[in-house]
């Protein structure tokens, strides 16, 4: 057999990146796929009387975040709602001024259970507002659109659980 008559043609796979490259990129969609898995939203679950409500949460957890909270909002969907997160168990007092919606407030102890809360306050036009203080000592405050506590049957001694909240354990 005479070999010369073949030519042996060495074909290299067809690559659009080196194998660095290529190894990088990966990297990068693997640490993409992390960040948007690890990323989900903070919730609070109530377990209201027609199932499970599910509340997208916004935190406030600065100072500066807690003293803003949801001043000078003219809306907040049924489905959303601001967590408070105090460093200490105590008893923050609460005002409506510079709010212009109605809200129900909740104070929740460590574990999650609604030791006090207010409905539908009403939004304070001027000087001197209100102060709604918790009876019993809290650690989280939570702010929802008002009569959110009416239609789901909130109530005192209620426990609400929270998932992706930093700092807060899922109760």
């Amino acid at each position: 057999m005479n070999l010369d008559r073949f030519s042996v043609r060495v074909v290299r796979p067809f690559s659009l990146f080196s194998g660095t490259q290529s190894y990088r990129i990966g990297l990068l969609l693997a640490c993409l796929v992390s960040l948007s898995c690890s990323s989900r939203k903070p919730v609070a679950i109530f377990s209201a009387s027609d199932g499970p409500k599910r509340v997208l949460l916004e935190l406030a957890v600065t100072q500066a975040e807690r003293s803003r909270g949801l001043m000078f909002r003219s809306r907040l969907d049924e489905d959303r709602g601001m967590l408070f997160v105090f460093p200490d168990i105590g008893r923050p007092a609460f005002w409506m001024k510079n709010t212009y919606l109605d809200l129900d407030i909740l104070f929740l102890s460590p574990e999650g259970v609604v030791v006090d809360l207010f409905e539908r306050l009403p939004p304070c036009p001027m000087d001197p507002c209100p102060r709604y203080t918790p009876r019993s000592p809290a650690k989280y405050v939570l702010e929802v659109s008002g009569g959110f506590v009416d239609r789901h049957a909130v109530r005192k001694g209620d426990r609400i659980r929270f998932e992706n909240v930093p700092g807060v354990p899922s109760l």
